[in-house]
């Protein structure tokens, strides 16, 4: 449970900045043995994907300023 922890704080910091060599085989690893965690990098891989869909279609949406 302590390593989950650590696992979903690596998965989260993922998306903001390349994980190392050892951080990243080391949640793939845990990933492969712990459902619960490869959940969470699941849903925070989609919330990533809809919160960057929203931003692209939010900039077409704005009528241009001049």
């Amino acid at each position: 449970m302590k390593y989950c922890f650590k696992v979903t704080k690596l998965i989260s910091e993922s998306h903001e900045r390349p994980l190392s060599l050892v951080e990243s085989v080391g949640v793939r690893l845990h990933r492969l043995m712990c459902p619960q965690c490869d959940n969470f990098g699941k849903n925070c891989e989609s919330l990533s994907q809809m919160m960057k869909q929203f931003a692209q279609q939010s900039d077409n949406d704005e009528p241009n300023q001049k």
